[in-house]
């Protein structure tokens, strides 16, 4: 069997340890290992945008300096490896650029060559180099940014073509699948009838995502994952596992993520910073960080926008002058921790700040405060599709989802058709509630919170991971790697080869498993009822 692995980020360490050690495991059941990664190919590429902060700046030297690092690690590693470039001549340069320069304003995102629609599948990638949720066409930065992304596009599509026409594979490998590079990679080999393995981080320390045949942002094949278990219990290992890292996260630890706010300080200790009066109503308004998924149909909401949605809801509270709002912007937005800015965000919380009404008040990006003493503040909360309503949810505490995307079949979140219906649902949850947990919603909510963190995912302690983006094999041998040593490597070998499924199937469940997990749900919830 013929495996080809395009990595053309390989210097993010962490996932290239993760699939070079796939790839090993692979070979050592028979299979024939190509991997092809970057030489200074792409003019703009998702490593260096300038949104990420000062250190990824793009300067003269930064290809050569990737390039090296890359060589360097790879040989480390024992992965034999070829250029990009490798199948590319001076005149695909050429001619990549001035077939770029030929598109400009709203037409760049609608970009065609050879019949791939390139404009479409760098938008993701142009929409991360600024970290916004709409681009400017009217800037002519942006148009020359899109541009060269247009060209790296142009780029890494005749090369990756040249490359599956001569290699011929019977499987590719890949990471994330969303940016640039490696979304065209993806949508070329579905057109060379080669199916695709992508590989992403999970949402759990240490585990990493697989899917098949589309990118890490496409929530469809989870969808079908949660609907296979909603109605299965959690067995006494799935709840010991779950209750430790939901535990973990109140306490401010166990997130694969970093940290992008301030630790928990405790429930009281919060209410006293922020002035609240505890026999108020209170509810938490929990913005997303939006900019990576904007082109991603499944995001869409039951208003326009996000922006809209907040501003919205903020009207509707002030009519209500005995309830009380909390709107908490996303961290990643611009706090102190986050991974660059959002400058559209952080103009319009801006903006916000100044419009608010009596009883609603504005959790900035950079406060320093915890969105999971929120939640134990909290009444009620809601959520455009940020995973905290799902986290929210498992306390039992109702949840009001005004966007879609991972959470469109959270039936434990409560939704509506059009925004009448959502105002109208809120207004019956504000008016029913008794700060009572209900039982029902927190146990849906676990079920759903084992797919999310676990069961879409592999434990991978093959590879280490001293920090969010770097990695280093924690095996001393490749003879670790053989058949039968590692379970998630005889899995994912095993999804690659045979065409195994990538998610477990569903099994029977017995009725006595129920009422174990009520009980240890009932335990959980506990410590959040506010009755």
């Amino acid at each position: 069997m013929k495996v080809l692995c395009y990595a053309p980020y390989s210097v993010w360490t962490l996932h290239t340890s993760r699939q070079v050690t796939i790839l090993h495991a692979l070979k050592l059941r028979g299979c024939e290992i190509s991997y092809i990664t970057c030489d200074g190919t792409f003019s703009e590429c998702d490593m260096f945008q300038p949104s990420k902060g000062p250190e990824t700046i793009r300067r003269s030297d930064t290809c050569f300096k990737c390039q090296g690092s890359t060589a360097e690690f790879l040989t480390r590693l024992g992965q034999p490896f070829k250029w990009l470039g490798r199948w590319l001549s001076p005149q695909d340069y050429r001619d990549a650029n001035t077939w770029a320069e030929g598109f400009d304003g709203d037409d760049l995102k609608s970009a065609t060559h050879e019949g791939w629609p390139i404009g479409e599948w760098v938008g993701s990638s142009v929409h991360s180099h600024y970290r916004t949720d709409a681009l400017d066409f009217s800037d002519h930065n942006v148009c020359a940014t899109y541009q060269r992304y247009l060209a790296s596009g142009y780029l890494a599509a005749e090369g990756v073509n040249r490359a599956l026409t001569e290699a011929k594979p019977d499987v590719m490998l890949l990471f994330n699948g969303r940016m640039a590079p490696m979304r065209i990679a993806l949508e070329l080999a579905k057109q060379h009838g080669v199916p695709t393995i992508t590989e992403e981080r999970g949402f759990a320390p240490g585990h990493l995502r697989l899917v098949r045949d589309t990118h890490c942002l496409d929530p469809k094949p989870f969808y079908d994952l949660c609907a296979a278990w909603k109605d299965l219990p959690l067995n006494d290992g799935e709840l010991s596992d779950l209750k430790h890292l939901i535990e973990g996260h109140f306490g401010g630890s166990g997130f694969e993520m970093p940290l992008f706010a301030a630790p928990p300080v405790g429930e009281d200790g919060m209410a006293h910073h922020l002035g609240i009066d505890q026999t108020r109503t209170l509810t938490v308004l929990f913005m997303s960080s939006t900019d990576e998924s904007q082109d991603q149909p499944e995001t869409r909401g039951i208003f326009e926008s996000q922006r809209d949605w907040v501003m919205r809801t903020a009207e509707w509270f002030g009519d209500l002058p005995d309830v009380d709002l909390i709107i908490r912007a996303h961290p990643n937005s611009g706090g102190k921790r986050s991974v660059g800015v959002n400058q559209g965000d952080l103009d319009f919380i801006g903006s916000l700040a100044d419009r608010l009404p009596a009883n609603v008040r504005l959790v900035k990006p950079d406060d320093d405060i915890s969105s999971f003493d929120l939640i134990r503040l909290a009444d009620v909360g809601l959520v455009w599709h940020s995973s905290l309503g799902l986290e929210m949810a498992m306390t039992g505490k109702p949840v009001h989802r005004a966007g879609a995307y991972w959470f469109k079949t959270a039936r434990f979140m409560r939704t509506a058709d059009d925004e009448a219906a959502y105002f109208d649902g809120l207004a019956d949850t504000l008016a029913e509630n008794k700060r009572a947990a209900n039982l029902d919603t927190a146990i849906a909510a676990w079920r759903f919170a084992y797919c999310w963190f676990f069961r879409q995912s592999f434990p991978f302690p093959l590879v280490k991971q001293p920090d969010w983006a770097h990695g280093e094999p924690a095996y001393t041998s490749i003879r670790d790697l053989e058949p039968g040593k590692d379970e998630s490597l005889d899995r994912i070998c095993g999804i690659i080869m045979k065409n195994e499924p990538v998610h477990p199937q569903p099994e029977d469940r017995s009725e006595s498993l129920a009422a174990a997990e009520r009980e240890t749900v009932a335990a959980f919830v506990r410590q959040f009822d506010r009755a």
